[in-house]
């Protein structure tokens, strides 16, 4: 096996996180994963926000860049195995919110809402049209979008309830 297929390999089974982007509710338990992830990066966020803020930007970048080689290793059209983009999008779901337990929980649940049912019309066409687009941008396009969305609504009712 050449050194190429060597690190495509790696990178499918870091994108799928081995077996999991292949179970039913694979994609709802790595997305689980992002919240530990979160608490560990806010660690960080003591020391220095502007640390934690490129922390999660390179962890953004490098799951780009392995769902990037994952693609290339799988048939263009074959994307439900990979589930890094479920991660990523949690992520950006709950970054810049105030980690309580509610909130963290209700973003969560709110960003698979989005993301899984597309309930709105115009969202729904939104989310069509960005996961034609080839390669990585497609498919965490969709995940990047509903993270961004459940963001803003977080940060509104954050705002609202606790002031």
């Amino acid at each position: 096996m050449r050194v190429s297929e060597k690190i495509k390999t790696v990178c499918y089974a870091i994108a799928t996180l081995g077996s999991l982007g292949e179970w039913a509710l694979g994609g709802v338990f790595a997305s689980a994963l992002a919240i530990p992830l979160l608490f560990l990066y806010r660690s960080v966020y003591w020391l220095s926000g502007t640390i934690f803020y490129w922390l999660v930007v390179s962890s953004i970048a490098l799951s780009a860049l392995i769902m990037q080689v994952a693609l290339q290793r799988t048939e263009a059209t074959v994307r439900s195995p990979i589930v890094l983009d479920k991660i990523i999008g949690v992520m950006i779901a709950l970054i810049g919110i105030q980690l309580r337990w509610r909130v963290v929980i209700f973003g969560f649940i709110l960003f698979h809402f989005l993301n899984t049912l597309k309930p709105f019309w115009w969202y729904r066409s939104v989310i069509d049209r960005i996961e034609r687009i080839p390669g990585v941008m497609g498919l965490v396009g969709s995940d990047l979008l509903s993270g961004a969305l459940v963001n803003v609504f977080l940060h509104l009712i954050t705002w609202v309830m606790l002031g």
